[in-house]
């Protein structure tokens, strides 16, 4: 099991962090892009929605700049464009139609007589909320060159390999087997702030809706997403004290488990954060360490 350590938050106070050296090329910059150097060659397979005229699956390899489809290839070139925002059918019907944030870019250079009429098309590749890469290619409306489906434009591919996780494993227990948990009704607003480098930096948690909301690396870019509170059983993590007194460990009850993306990135999904009664009187959240130093970390 993956270890790694937890951030503490707490009201007003700071804490730094670095970025994971895999990740500088395409997010130094371009938060929001795919590192093509360490892209490789992957297989993105077909969604559980109506696609159409489009291939069941694709093969892109980074490396020879080529897509492969119904056993015909094209060549490709990748680029690293400002950030901007698509229209994307989810993977998932019952997911609908989403916002996401862009940066990697691949246009389509050639094409083949026998194959789809797609040379010019363009399409996005993207870190989805499962830990994977996700690629966003036009509806195509006919198996002629033509404009995206401008009501959904884009439909989403999975990376071979990935699994949708059940964000409701955790069981609940009654309040009297939970000590640490945080009576989260009609609990206020909550706001959280952190200096930090290459993860989010001020969260806001509101419990009339269950959202979350956060900057990632640039304060324009506004993500929200709703969760669930669930008070599982006691647990000891591993936090970075916001202090900067060091690592302890703390016990926690309450889990904030992502449920659905209302916008915005998606890297932070697949996580659990926690919320727990700190000394100070005030509540801390606790985050996973985006900076991907995992230490003496538990998980």
């Amino acid at each position: 099991m993956r270890r790694f350590i937890k951030l503490m938050l707490a009201l007003g106070l700071v804490l730094g962090l670095a970025l994971p050296l895999s990740q500088v090329s395409a997010q130094d910059d371009y938060i929001y892009g795919v590192p093509v150097e360490n892209l490789g060659n992957r297989t993105y397979g077909r969604p559980a929605v109506d696609l159409g005229y489009n291939p069941d699956s694709f093969q892109l390899d980074a490396d020879s700049k080529t897509l492969y489809t119904q056993g015909i290839s094209y060549s490709v070139n990748f680029e690293q464009i400002p950030t901007q925002t698509i229209q994307l059918q989810s993977a998932y019907p019952e997911e609908g139609i989403r916002t996401i944030y862009v940066n990697t870019r691949v246009t389509v250079t050639s094409d083949p007589s026998n194959g789809l009429a797609i040379r010019g098309h363009q399409f996005y590749l993207f870190y989805n909320k499962f830990g994977t890469i996700s690629l966003a290619f036009p509806k195509l409306a006919s198996n002629t060159l033509q404009k995206p489906d401008p009501v959904t434009p884009y439909v989403e591919y999975l990376e071979s390999g990935t699994k949708k996780p059940d964000y409701k494993t955790v069981e609940a227990v009654p309040a009297d087997q939970a000590p640490y948990r945080v009576d989260t009704k009609n609990l206020s607003p909550l706001t959280y702030h952190k200096q930090a480098v290459n993860a989010p930096s001020d969260y806001s948690l509101e419990f009339t809706n269950y959202t979350m909301s956060f900057n990632y690396l640039n304060d324009s870019k506004q993500n929200t997403y709703r969760f669930q509170v669930v008070d599982g059983p006691t647990k000891e993590i591993r936090v970075y004290s916001a202090d900067g007194s060091g690592i302890r460990t703390v016990k926690v009850n309450t889990r904030l488990i992502p449920q659905a993306i209302v916008n915005g990135n998606e890297r932070q999904f697949g996580y659990t954060y926690y919320l727990f009664h700190n000394k100070n009187g005030t509540i801390s959240l606790v985050t996973p360490n985006f900076a991907g130093n995992y230490g003496q970390g538990e998980e």
